[in-house]
């Protein structure tokens, strides 16, 4: 994750590779429900999120990070027991 610009404004560049920014977010789920998570990595392509139950998550959600004005759909590429791999649509 690359950041530039001048003054307070900053432009936020999403990378090929993942970058580790460890920031909260939440997972949009449908219009009524979402849950609280903390995005580790981060690319243009997907990200490596950990949340507290990966198994009661659809394999397509959406992943909000209130702090960089970043929401995108995903598809879950994969579970672990306290973590996710996202795919972006």
């Amino acid at each position: 994750m690359a950041f530039n610009g001048t003054g307070n404004t900053q432009i936020h560049v999403l990378r090929d590779r993942p970058s580790r920014i460890d920031k909260p977010a939440r997972i949009v789920i449908d219009k009524t429900s979402s849950m609280d998570c903390l995005v580790r990595n981060l690319s243009a392509t997907g990200a490596l999120v950990m949340v507290s139950h990966p198994t009661y998550l659809p394999d397509r959600i959406v992943v909000a990070i209130p702090e960089m004005g970043f929401e995108r759909a995903a598809r879950i590429k994969w579970r672990r027991a306290r973590s996710i791999g996202l795919t972006f649509n």
